[in-house]
């Protein structure tokens, strides 16, 4: 007895290639559109986070400089590379850090000022193209609308207390 079998042969037809294809090209190209935006969010994390050392060090300079020195009516600028290294040199920078100090601190009791207190503004943008940075006449600070700046206000005391 002969027995007629038929080989089925197993894979898959060329409808069904084409559909998966066209659903791994969708989900794809998804994917590939959220690239920038999370590029984006990794650039300004890194910002931050490098921000916030190099503030963390400036305040621990201010510090420790002599309350008198820091008092003279200084404002001074920094510069730090991309991982918040300090340079000395200006064509390396890619922060740059501008420290604004005030002699006498007001206090919420308008009638008093302490001039054993010092406030301290710390300015740092993310400028590697260099740019000058606008500077407000009153204050001193930066205020400039083409970088992004941000602002750490802190405040410092003498370490001795001398009597007015």
């Amino acid at each position: 007895m002969k027995q007629s079998l038929r080989v089925r042969r197993a894979g898959f037809s060329l409808v069904e290639v084409t559909m998966a294809m066209g659903i791994f090209g969708f989900a794809f190209a998804a994917i590939i559109g959220l690239i920038p935006m999370g590029l984006s969010n990794f650039r300004q994390a890194m910002d931050a986070s490098v921000g916030t050392q190099i503030c963390q060090r400036v305040i621990n300079d201010v510090q420790q400089t002599d309350f008198d020195t820091l008092t003279g009516g200084s404002q001074a600028e920094r510069y730090f590379d991309e991982e918040g290294n300090e340079v000395t040199q200006s064509s390396k920078y890619v922060y740059q850090v501008k420290i604004v100090v005030s002699g006498t601190t007001a206090t919420p009791n308008a009638a008093a000022s302490f001039s054993s207190l010092a406030t301290v503004l710390i300015q740092i943008t993310n400028n590697p193209a260099h740019l000058t940075p606008g500077t407000d006449p009153t204050t001193g600070a930066w205020s400039d609308s083409r970088l992004s700046i941000s602002s750490y206000p802190c405040m410092v005391s003498r370490n001795k207390y001398t009597a007015p």
